[in-house]
């Protein structure tokens, strides 16, 4: 099995500094497991209790008044990162860049998806904005009741398809992950179109991987750097957690860089905008429905 440097993440640094998404060359197997490659929904379909009970494990820690626990990360075959709970309870002083600029672009009702323990929601709420927190791990859902966020969804977004329109989807915190796997991207953004009001926007942070390079587009595409579509997607990897000694089960981690989303976006017919750009090649994309032009007379 062939080895190649691929980036990974830390949680090294401030948030101001775009440390919590902060990279860092890691060497681990190109070869994903099999489940990677068939496609779906995160949300739904590779996230389920046996991956995410160290996560909502930490979250009640957390919440009982153990405020400095930390959450251990696995990145394919590199060492565990230490994850600092604190980042999910973020409030006004403690938000990332990232945070600052797409709570500033929201319009109309929003949907925040895989809102976590609710930290965005509730400035949103504070601010008069309608909001409507999605989340699927329960003891997320819990907590963010018991944090006062007033509309808060126990579902994966594929299941909101009654809940109405909303004029802003949120996906931070690496929103593109939610997709699972870059052959899941497709679908799940299929099932955001259905949850946009007309000229709706999704607002999405992901962090590019590829250093500026592009990836091959189709067969016969060798791309830049000599890489071939036989190497995996180096956004296409899978993460483990674990806290205080318990292990979770692996599940997918995709991070796009702004080429291939806006690619795979556009052949949908979305227009992509990088709106804001940090430090590590994290960013925040806006995407909008590309509107029918009227037929010239």
């Amino acid at each position: 099995m062939r080895v190649i440097a691929r980036t990974g993440l830390s949680w090294s640094g401030s948030l101001e500094e775009g440390g919590v998404f902060g990279i860092r060359k890691r060497y681990h197997r190109a070869s994903l497991p099999q489940w990677l490659s068939k496609g779906g929904h995160l949300s739904s379909r590779f996230f389920g209790p046996d991956a995410w009970g160290p996560l909502a494990a930490a979250w009640l820690a957390f919440w009982a008044g153990h405020e400095d626990v930390v959450l251990w990360v696995r990145t394919d075959d590199a060492s565990p990162e230490p994850m600092p709970v604190s980042l999910f309870f973020r409030s006004g002083d403690d938000l990332r860049p990232a945070d600052r600029e797409a709570l500033a672009r929201v319009r109309g009702r929003v949907l925040d998806g895989g809102a976590g323990v609710g930290s965005l929601a509730l400035i949103l709420q504070e601010r008069g904005v309608p909001v409507v927190a999605a989340e699927i791990v329960p003891e997320g859902v819990a907590i963010m009741k018991e944090r006062g966020v007033r509309e808060v969804i126990g579902a994966p977004l594929e299941a909101l398809q009654s809940r109405g329109a909303f004029d802003t989807i949120l996906l931070l915190m690496n929103g593109t992950a939610l997709a699972g796997t870059l052959g899941g991207f497709s679908t799940f953004l299929d099932t955001l179109d259905g949850l946009l009001a007309p000229g709706g926007q999704i607002l999405v942070d992901s962090t590019d991987l590829l250093g500026g390079e592009t990836w091959p587009e189709s067969t016969g595409s060798s791309g830049q750097a000599g890489r071939g579509l036989e190497d995996s997607y180096p956004g296409e990897l899978h993460y483990q957690m674990e806290f205080r000694g318990e292990r979770g089960a692996p599940f997918p981690q995709l991070f796009l860089d702004p080429g291939t989303l806006s690619r795979l976006a556009g052949e949908m017919g979305w227009q992509v905008e990088v709106v804001w750009a940090g430090q590590g090649g994290e960013y925040l994309a806006c995407l909008t429905r590309e509107e029918p032009t009227e037929p010239v007379a």
